[in-house]
């Protein structure tokens, strides 16, 4: 059983009617599957088994599926450099280029790994996640950087990687 599903949904209008196509995704499997529904309860029903990872964007389909939840870096992505074009505060650009940095460092971690077929060691890990709680341990005075921050708190909590 695969450990991580990645899972997406989108709009599709067909004969005139809204339809939904979900995409499950794992390591060695692509499952698409079309609904009039874009209720939890496609997600759930397709993905009961699953006890690893739901890697989605925030839609609460994807809140009650798997043990662990990670949104998507590349929604995660587009909703950062959406804020950095309305908001033009040198301290949320500081804190945007920093995330950003991180983000790619574990983007290229993963890929790095994944590539010899072998999971990212703990001690990558770690040092990735010592980096985010260095930015979330400043002070800001910026809304956004406040929201991020508070983002990054849950997120860097839910993880449960041990601390050096």
């Amino acid at each position: 059983m695969p450990k991580i599903i990645w899972g997406d949904d989108t709009s599709w209008f067909f004969n005139k009617k809204h339809w939904y196509v979900w995409a499950f995704i794992s390591n060695h499997t692509v499952l698409y599957h079309i609904s009039a529904s874009r209720s939890k309860t496609v997600a759930e029903a397709i993905l009961e088994w699953l006890e690893g990872i739901v890697i989605g964007d925030s839609h609460p389909a994807w809140n009650d599926v798997g043990s662990e939840k990670q949104r998507c870096l590349l929604h995660y992505f587009k909703d950062m450099y959406e804020t950095l074009a309305d908001n033009n505060s040198a301290e949320f650009a500081s804190m945007f280029n920093k995330l950003h940095a991180i983000l790619k460092s574990a983007i290229n971690s993963g890929i790095k790994y994944a590539d010899k077929d072998s999971e990212v060691p703990k001690s990558v890990i770690i040092k990735l996640q010592n980096r985010i709680d260095k930015l979330i341990k400043q002070s800001y005075t910026d809304t956004d950087c406040k929201v991020c921050k508070a983002s990054q708190t849950r997120a860097s909590a839910a993880a449960h990687i041990p601390k050096t």
